[in-house]
């Protein structure tokens, strides 16, 4: 079991030979040393429909995936690097309902994750 974040090497043996492609390099992460939160306060429980919303995560984010949950489908959302372990994903919903952005790191879920969210429309 790893103990410490970063690149872990290791070789494999066979018989006393190497076998090929050891060693072999691993990235451990540590899914507590990340987070997602809302970028603008205002938009804590609700989002409105066709107005971006921003949302940012921090820590390490090499094995990171963003997913945006709507109420039809899922969308895939990229990082955008801000700074030392700080990103960005940005999503404009075009529909109402429920909404969650789903950030895992190495399959487990990030501190704050799931934000779920009302999303309304205004106008109806």
């Amino acid at each position: 079991k790893a103990t410490k974040v970063g690149w872990l090497y290791f070789d494999i043996l066979f018989s006393g030979n190497r076998l090929n492609g050891s060693p072999f390099k691993v990235l451990v992460v540590d899914p507590s040393r990340c987070s997602v939160s809302v970028n603008d306060p205002s938009l804590a429980k609700f989002l409105v429909v066709k107005k971006e919303a921003t949302f940012a995560i921090t820590g390490e984010t090499i094995s990171v995936r963003v997913l945006m949950k709507c109420p039809s489908r899922e969308h895939e959302l990229s990082l955008l690097p801000q700074g030392k372990d700080l990103y960005f994903s940005k999503y404009t919903p075009s529909e109402v309902g429920h909404h969650a952005v789903v950030v895992t790191c190495s399959g487990e879920h990030v501190r704050g994750s799931p934000l779920n969210f009302a999303v309304l429309n205004p106008s109806m």
